[in-house]
């Protein structure tokens, strides 16, 4: 049977997950429950407040789901019901945000689409069914899978502690996916608002704007009219409620008109149904099923009542080979999505969320919604702005948003083949619009030139040819570009003259550098006198092994420019070594020692020091620990000093610090490697 399939394939993949770390992690996770913090403080006035919140959250979020699950995603309607009441309840229980709402979002429904292979095989006809019925039943199993899988993968970055991936996804790749997101999401409500059917427009966006062009001379005025008016409906709903936040005191008839502008969207769609139901009562000809004219108005169709909880989809190799960069799209944008919503609502309502916790809470919503056959939900922040704007005080309004959910889908579906398809265009385009940043661009000129290229990858890539290639090469030039810069960092080089007898340092005028550094006396510019120089170089980054090779030659070259007999190596931004970086200061110091100099070094670090020492650099280079100093001017009186009592020996006496360099027997320098065989000679042969 279709469930023992299942629960065979969930098994497997239990088994192939390796879950024994998981599952201990699991455990130890049960007593925690978020719900645990705030239930036992529940009262009548948190209950109060919790009721108003999930009431307006409830009538917004009906309207927001039928939309974005039949124009978006290109399912039937009545997966959006579906898909916004179970994830919901179950964050109740795990969430630790008071305002995050979860359920169907605009981005969510395009990555199901784009990977579920949706498209068009559930649209309906002028009579209102659906054509390819079997093709309809395939998507819509795909999209429930992307719920199970998108939500397993959260789940286990949960448990593992893997929130940290979504930093690599940087602001400029992630904006420029949203950008296209909002372009592509609003221009596919364009053939609604038109009353051009979705069977003769293709989902790629180039395509899409070809097909609505070439099929202007079918465009039906009843939704055009509809369409217009709904969106300055819906423009003005929003308007007034903006209106009333700016009272600081409200009376009950401002409550009410917050209240109206709150749950705008859900007033549209009544006035939409209305002037549908009032259509058909006049005239058949005016709705476009049965009849199909330029001059009937497009409404939604037949949506069946009551939930329809079947055998779950089953999962085989072939569905998860077919899902697997979709659920780690779904996976990944969700949280992403989802957490930035909860911390942005944190911190202006004073608390804290735990972003793992948010990873377990959307994992468990997402899998539990599988199975009433949900696809992917995350976070929404327009319905979570409204829920904080309402008072909500706990997540347990999501119980009620559920329940008002649950209740139009067992008695409210037959009012809502009523609804015109071009109210729910105008609903979602002025929703996505918003998410359209158009400034960015022009703040990364400003500020980051090259950081427009990620931001322009990730945008034309999943504009043109697809979410998971945009944000792929986004995000992969974007780390190129990180690794460039972590590769080439800046050194800084300065020189100091070494003035007085013997070259005994004088004191050390303290000032501002161009960086906001003390330069302590530092010229940045070779010296043109013959006095004895210290060369102060400030490394501009982690000793990592593209660093060596470039950062030995500018060393260098800085000596050659003056007469050089002590130098400080700062290693004040130097936080890691690697073996290639220790190799190249091996040979760097070697190097300062046969042109003569002294070596010390200023500012190691905890961590840059216990890789010196477990390298036994110190011993190796015939130094101590006392040879690095607290500060630069610290380093630079030690070398100078140093430098002046070498300069004061007989060469036969003076110390290995200043030795040339030794030959191994082959002629050549020797290397790191080498030097574990040699150590008692203190140099690298």
């Amino acid at each position: 049977s279709d469930s023992a399939s299942f629960t065979r394939s969930m098994r497997t993949l239990h088994f192939h997950l390796g879950s024994t770390a998981v599952m201990e992690a699991a455990l130890q996770y049960l007593p925690e429950l978020p719900i645990r913090k705030w239930l036992p403080k529940y009262n009548a006035g948190t209950l109060r407040d919790d009721m108003i919140a999930g009431l307006t959250v409830g009538l917004m979020v009906v309207p927001q789901s039928l939309a974005y699950a039949s124009s978006i995603a290109g399912l039937r309607p009545e997966q959006g019901l579906y898909s916004s009441w179970a994830g919901i309840m179950v964050y109740m229980f795990l969430g630790t945000s008071k305002d995050v709402t979860l359920g169907p979002t605009a981005i969510m429904s395009k990555i199901t689409a784009d990977n579920a292979g949706t498209e068009k095989w559930c649209a309906t006809n002028s009579a209102g069914v659906v054509e390819h019925l079997t093709e309809c039943d395939r998507v819509t199993d795909n999209a429930i899978l992307l719920c199970l899988f998108g939500g397993f993968i959260n789940l286990v970055m949960g448990l593992l502690h893997l929130g940290f991936v979504i930093d690599y996804i940087s602001y400029p790749v992630l904006t420029g996916f949203t950008t296209s997101a909002a372009l592509t999401i609003a221009w596919g409500q364009v053939h609604s608002l038109l009353g051009l059917s979705s069977r003769i427009i293709r989902r790629p966006f180039q395509y899409s704007v070809h097909d609505v062009f070439t099929n202007l001379d079918k465009v039906k005025y009843p939704d055009i009219i509809m369409g217009l008016t709904c969106i300055l409906l819906t423009i003005g709903c929003q308007k007034l409620k903006q209106r009333m936040e700016k009272k600081k005191v409200r009376n009950h008839i401002q409550n009410v008109l917050w209240f109206i502008g709150a749950a705008g969207n859900f007033f549209v769609v009544v006035f939409g149904i209305v002037v549908v139901r009032v259509c058909v009562a006049t005239s058949d000809d005016i709705v476009c099923s049965p009849k199909l004219s330029k001059h009937c108005l497009t409404d939604e169709g037949h949506i069946p009542a009551g939930l329809k909880i079947g055998a779950p989809p089953s999962v085989t190799g072939t569905n998860i080979g077919q899902l697997a960069v979709g659920a780690v799209l779904v996976a990944l944008i969700g949280y992403l999505e989802s957490v930035a919503i909860a911390s942005a609502f944190a911190r202006s309502n004073g608390y804290e969320i735990n972003t793992t916790q948010e990873l377990v809470a959307i994992g468990c919503s997402n899998i539990v919604s599988f199975f009433v056959g949900s696809f992917p939900v995350t976070g929404s922040f327009s319905r979570t702005a409204v829920n904080s704007a309402t008072g909500v005080a706990t997540p347990a309004a999501g119980l009620i948003t559920g329940t008002i959910v649950l209740v139009c889908i067992q008695f409210l579906t037959p009012l809502m083949r009523y609804i015109s398809k071009a109210s729910l265009g105008a609903i979602i385009i002025v929703s996505v619009l918003k998410m359209f940043n158009w400034r960015l661009p022009l703040q990364l000129w400003k500020v980051s030139k090259i950081d427009l290229i990620p931001w322009a990858l990730s945008f034309f890539g999943c504009t043109f040819f697809g979410i998971e290639y945009g944000i792929s090469a986004g995000a992969i030039t974007n780390m190129l570009i990180m690794v460039y810069f972590t590769a080439s960092p800046t050194h800084t080089i300065m020189w100091r003259d070494q003035k007085g007898g013997g070259g005994v340092m004088q004191s050390i005028a303290e000032g501002s550098a161009s960086n906001g550094d003390s330069n302590n006396g530092l010229k940045a510019s070779p010296p043109d006198t013959g006095d004895a120089k210290t060369v102060v170089c400030k490394i501009g980054g982690s000793m990592l092994y593209p660093v060596g090779k470039p950062w030995k030659k500018t060393l260098k070259a800085s000596m050659n420019e003056c007469h050089c007999s002590a130098v400080v190596l700062d290693f004040i931004h130097v936080a890691r070594i690697d073996y290639t970086g220790m190799q190249s200061l091996f040979e760097a110091v070697e190097d300062a020692r046969d042109d003569g100099a002294v070596v010390h070094f200023a500012n190691v670090g905890p961590v840059a020091n216990a890789v010196l020492s477990r390298a036994d650099f110190w011993t190796k280079m015939s130094m101590s620990e006392s040879a690095s100093s607290q500060s630069v001017s610290a380093a630079i009186a030690a070398a100078e000093g140093d430098a002046l009592e070498a300069s004061t020996m007989p060469s036969e006496t003076q110390p290995l610090l200043r030795s040339p360099r030794r030959k191994n027997t082959s002629g050549g320098a020797t290397t790191f490697g080498d030097a574990e065989a040699k150590a008692t000679t203190g140099v690298i042969q």
